[in-house]
């Protein structure tokens, strides 16, 4: 059970690592990823909606793309929402995907308006884009 849990987190960081404005440090137990959100606070998403905390993206990734996850200001933590990955891989891929599109669409990266630029770096155990 534990490997295919650590294969499901892994899915989960890779899927994260493609979404702009998103960071996330691996964790080491548990069943949930904590990604750091802050670059996606402040600006319009892909609804022309802007999100000025954790609460606020939380309430729209429920509306845009209908995945539940919980604020970090609930843990103390804002900027931050925890994600679960204690579910089937195929889910992981859907709900990652409904999250990028509810935010830059499956046509293309808005930052670059390139589709398919997964310039991705990793530093340690943090992944960025």
């Amino acid at each position: 059970m534990a490997a295919s849990f650590h294969k499901r987190r892994d899915l989960m960081m890779e899927l994260l690592a493609e979404i702009p404005g998103v960071s996330c440090d691996t964790p080491d137990g548990a069943f949930y990823v904590f990604p750091d959100v802050t670059g996606l606070l402040g600006r319009p998403l892909k609804h022309g909606v802007i999100c000025n905390s954790s609460d606020e993206l939380n309430d729209y990734l429920l509306e845009h793309a209908q995945i539940a996850c919980i604020s970090g200001e609930a843990f103390g933590y804002p900027g931050h929402i925890r994600l679960s990955y204690a579910t089937a891989e195929a889910e992981i891929v859907e709900g990652m995907g409904r999250f990028r599109d509810a935010l830059v669409g499956r046509q293309g990266d808005r930052e670059t308006g390139r589709q398919g630029d997964r310039e991705t770096g990793r530093q340690g155990d943090k992944v960025t884009r």
